[in-house]
C-alpha cells in the first residue's frame, strides 16, 4: 500500500530544509519586515498625533494581530492538514512492511531494561512501577502580584527514554526505535514526591507553597510521569530496511486518543492566534480612544473660560 504523505520526509527532511531555509533566509526577512514595519508605523502614529504609551500599545496591538493571523491562517491549516494525514495511515497492518511505508501501531508495552534515575527516590518508583520512559518535573513557587498569594509552575528537568522499546501487537512482537529527539506524550502514571516544610528560629514557614490539583506543594517538589510496563502505547512510524519501526510520535493510549490529541494540539494553533487577534485589537482600539480622549482634553482645555 502507497503511503498518502510520507511522515518521514514530511517530519524529517523537511523540518531540516525549513529550519535551515529559516535560519539562512527567513530570520533576515523577519527582522527587515518587523523593522520596517515598526518605523512606518511609529512614522504615521507620529503624523496622527499619537504620543508615548498610546502610540506604543497601538504598535503592539498591530503585532498582536499579525501574530494571531499567522497562527490562525497559516500554521493552523498546515497542522490540522497533518492530524488528517494520520487517520489515512493503515492502522496494525504488519503485512507491508515497505522501508518508509508508515502505519499507527496500538500495541502492548513489552519489558525492558530500567533506565535508573540518579534521585534514589524517584529511582525506586521507577523501578516499583516499571517506568520504561518518564519525565521528571521540580515544582517552581513564585510569589505573585500579591505578596501574601503563590503560583507554581512545573519545570521538567530531565527526559529519559530508551534508544527502543518492544510493543506487543496481537501475537507479535515488533521492535521500535525511538528518536532520540522525539517528544512523548506522557500521560498516565504519576507521583509527586513533596519536599518537606522547614521553619526559621521563628518557626515561620522557610519554603513557599503553592497548590497543584487542590493539594499544597512546597517549592522544589518533584513529579515523575511516565510509561510502564504493560501501558497500551499507539505510535506512528515507519519502517526501516532492517525490519524495525522508526517512530515519529507516541502516546499512551489507542488510535482514537491519538487522532483526538493531534486534532486537539491544531486547534491550540487556532485558539491561540484568534486570542492573538483579539487583544492586538483591544490594545490598538484601546490606544485609539485614549489618544483622541487626552486629544479632546486639550482642545477643551484651550476653549475660553467665561469664569474668568
Amino acid at each position: 500500500m502507497k503511503p498518502i504523505m510520507s511522515l518521514k520526509n514530511l517530519l524529517n527532511t523537511r523540518l531540516i530544509l525549513m529550519s535551515i531555509t529559516f535560519s539562512i533566509y527567513w530570520l533576515p526577512v523577519i527582522v527587515l519586515v518587523v523593522g520596517g514595519t515598526g518605523y512606518a508605523l511609529n512614522t504615521l502614529l507620529n503624523k496622527l498625533g499619537f504620543e508615548g504609551d498610546q502610540k506604543h500599545l497601538f504598535i503592539l496591538g498591530i503585532y498582536f494581530v499579525c501574530f494571531g493571523f499567522v497562527m490562525a491562517f497559516i500554521v493552523w491549516p498546515q497542522q490540522e492538514t497533518l492530524a488528517r494525514q494520520l487517520e489515512e495511515l493503515p492502522h496494525n497492518d504488519l503485512t507491508q512492511r515497505t522501508p518508509g511505508s508508515e502505519l499507527i501501531l496500538t500495541g502492548t508495552l513489552r519489558p525492558a531494561d530500567l533506565i535508573l534515575d540518579p534521585d534514589a527516590a524517584i529511582n525506586a518508583y521507577v523501578q516499583s512501577a516499571q517506568l520504561v520512559a518518564y519525565e521528571v518535573f521540580a515544582w517552581e513557587v513564585k510569589p505573585e502580584s500579591n505578596a501574601n498569594r503563590f503560583s507554581g509552575e512545573w519545570q521538567r528537568l530531565r527526559r529519559v527514554a530508551p534508544a527502543s522499546i518492544t510493543l506487543e501487537v496481537g501475537s507479535q512482537l515488533i521492535d521500535v526505535t525511538i528518536n532520540a529527539d522525539l517528544e512523548p506524550r506522557l500521560a498516565g502514571h504519576e507521583q509527586i514526591f513533596s519536599v518537606p516544610q522547614r521553619y526559621d528560629d521563628d518557626l515561620k514557614p522557610v519554603l513557599r507553597v503553592a497548590e497543584y490539583r487542590g493539594s499544597p506543594y512546597t517549592h522544589g517538589s518533584q513529579r515523575v510521569q511516565g510509561f510502564a510496563v504493560g501501558d497500551t502505547i499507539s505510535l506512528v512510524g515507519a519502517w526501516q530496511e532492517d525490519g524495525t519501526l522508526q517512530t515519529r510520535i507516541w502516546l499512551l493510549g489507542t488510535r482514537e486518543q491519538l487522532l483526538q490529541d493531534s486534532m486537539r494540539r491544531a486547534g491550540d494553533y487556532q485558539l491561540g492566534g484568534f486570542f492573538a487577534v483579539f487583544v492586538g485589537s483591544g490594545l490598538s482600539i484601546y490606544a485609539v480612544y485614549e489618544q483622541r480622549r487626552k486629544k479632546n482634553q486639550v482642545k477643551w482645555a484651550a476653549l475660553p473660560n467665561p469664569q474668568r
